[in-house]
């Protein structure tokens, strides 16, 4: 709270002096230079433009990468991570948190990418017949991708379709 107050301040400070004067004072201030002032201030700058470039989000595959990398059933989480990314493995935010909760993982993510740690962590504890089963689950042998969705659709609507009046 007290950094917005400063901000304000300072932005004030700016709109009735202008940038040259408040840099001025603020080196007299901090008993330095204006050239180090300046010189601090693109440092500051550079450091959050190098930050926001490192922040770029990264895949689910690249996180589940780092976490899977060493695993003996390396082949299968990656299929996963492959299957999380393309939506059809914990399509939503809502069906990540409940594989958590499943897991016993309480943790309240707020988006579906920042589910793909504690997801792939749960899953690399998994043995190589529970991911194998879990595999099976998302594509059972002998049906196609677009059966799988009509059965889903259908599984979904099995009731009577009202007719909008």
């Amino acid at each position: 709270m007290e950094k917005n107050y400063l901000e304000i301040e300072i932005k004030l400070l700016v709109l009735k002096y202008g940038h040259t004067a408040v840099l001025k004072g603020l080196a007299m201030a901090a008993n330095t230079s204006l050239e180090e002032i300046e010189a601090m201030i693109r440092r500051i700058t550079e450091r959050k433009t190098s930050k926001a470039r490192t922040l770029q989000r990264k895949t689910a595959i690249e996180t589940a990468e780092k976490i899977i990398s060493s695993s003996a059933n390396y082949k299968l989480l990656h299929e996963l991570a492959v299957r999380y990314q393309d939506r059809t493995f914990l399509p939503q935010l809502r069906d990540a948190r409940q594989f958590l909760e499943r897991h016993g993982i309480n943790q309240k993510v707020k988006k579906r990418s920042v589910a793909v740690r504690p997801v792939f962590e749960v899953l690399l504890a998994q043995s190589q017949e529970e991911l194998k089963e879990l595999l099976a689950e998302l594509h059972p042998a002998g049906t196609s991708t677009f059966s799988q969705l009509a059965n889903e659709i259908i599984g979904h609507h099995r009731g009577p379709v009202k007719k909008p009046s």
